[in-house]
């Protein structure tokens, strides 16, 4: 202690009582027996305990857990329940003040924020589990065992005579894109029976292809006597998982290749204020209530396979492509692969612009020539669906004028380039 000036212990005192006190509010708000002061003084403690010594700072995590023994006993006489996740928290804290007096600071708020997240959605993470399906928690094991230990062993090197195929990148377009998915996945299945208008979006995310399908045949069941409402309904949606669309290839594009945002961000911005202002004029009128989209969890299987051969095969096409035709061959590849997987497009072009095999202009421009192409796929399928002919015109309208605005300011760009 006597190393470190005063402003540095206050600083220290004042964020061991800052993740505490963070911890505490929502302990406190769940009406538990350890609230605020138990959570700011548990943190407190290590952070004090740190500062006098190592084994003080073991001395003081025993003293923690006679505290959870008596807290446990306390609550089993009471109410004949034991306070697992208080104990646990408390102990997060304890760790998070040790770490804190030793002069780590990132790592004890960062622990405090995620243990707050945890305890604060402890509604949504249970309903969350309890619906899962037996396959989407094989799967997710599946894709551990494929992240965590088959990925380390892939060599990072082109494998194939014509220097197209690299484990290693293919890989990570994988793990990368599935992460996004199951990330979009798990915010369809909390919030997607809000309404349609979530469903769409958060479906979209996901498959804007298959949210389309699902939700066209929802509106389909409202019946001939609300035929314009139907078509009004049918075109928001479309417009929505469109915009989901332009925004998931926006991110992923930045995962891969944050350089290639430039010639993207344009072309992107513009359909989506299109999109955004054609939904607003139509947002009003009766909507049905939303409903749990049965989509295929992106987690499976047999998707991560499936995109990982599509990925494989978008990003043989594009470098071949480009080697022979230049960027318009890219853009050629990319347009055809976005009628059916955008993501896999968008995933392809931006590893290979980060490993320099396609420059970054053309890695923005293919991606949103994949998002021109999968906007303009989502309009037919609300019309197979719907089987009506104004609900068609009415969708591949948008739709074109969508890909016409991005296509034009594409091109601009181009010619300012």
């Amino acid at each position: 202690m006597a190393s470190l000036s005063p402003g540095a212990v206050a600083a220290r005192i004042a964020l061991a009582l800052a993740i505490g006190l963070l911890v505490g509010f929502e302990r406190e708000w769940s009406n538990k027996d350890a609230g605020i002061r138990t959570c700011a003084l548990a943190a407190l403690l290590g952070m004090l305990a740190a500062l006098v010594s190592p084994a003080f700072a073991v001395a003081g995590f025993a003293g923690v857990l006679v505290l959870v023994v008596f807290l446990n006993l306390r609550s089993l006489q009471a109410n004949a329940t034991v306070e697992i996740t208080t104990s646990a928290a408390l102990l997060v804290l304890y760790a998070g003040g040790v770490l804190v007096g030793r002069g780590n600071f990132f790592a004890p708020v960062a622990a405090a924020i995620a243990a707050t997240f945890l305890l604060a959605w402890k509604l949504e993470l249970h309903r969350f589990a309890g619906e899962l399906h037996p396959a989407e928690i094989r799967s997710a094991v599946w894709l551990g065992l494929l992240a965590f230990v088959v990925y380390p062993l892939l060599p990072n090197r082109s494998v194939d005579p014509w220097q197209l195929v690299n484990p290693h990148a293919v890989w990570v377009a994988v793990i990368v894109v599935a992460a996004v998915g199951f990330g979009n996945y798990v915010l369809m299945r909390l919030y997607s029976a809000r309404g349609m208008y979530y469903s769409a979006v958060l479906g979209g995310l996901v498959s804007s292809t298959a949210a389309v399908l699902e939700l066209g045949a929802t509106i389909k069941g409202l019946g001939e006597a609300l035929r314009q409402e139907r078509v009004r309904m049918s075109v928001v949606i479309t417009l929505l998982a469109t915009l989901a669309v332009f925004a998931r290839n926006f991110l992923l594009l930045a995962l891969f290749a944050p350089a290639a945002l430039r010639s993207a961000v344009g072309p992107l911005a513009a359909m989506a204020l299109l999109a955004a202002g054609l939904i607003w004029r139509r947002r009003n009128g009766a909507l049905p209530g939303g409903q749990g989209l049965r989509l295929d969890s992106p987690l499976s299987l047999r998707r991560v396979l499936e995109f990982g051969l599509l990925f494989l095969l978008i990003q043989a096409a594009t470098t071949l492509a480009e080697r022979h035709w230049g960027h318009y061959g890219t853009y050629a590849v990319a347009l055809a692969g976005g009628l059916f997987n955008s993501a896999g497009v968008t995933a392809a072009v931006g590893e290979l612009a980060a490993s320099h095999a396609l420059s970054p202009y053309t890695a923005g421009a293919a991606t949103v020539v994949s998002s021109i192409a999968s906007a303009l796929a989502n309009a037919p399928v609300m019309n197979r669906v719907l089987r009506q002919d104004d609900v068609g015109w009415s969708n591949e309208r948008l739709a074109w004028a969508l890909a016409g605005l991005g296509a034009a300011v594409l091109a601009l760009q181009q010619i300012r380039a």
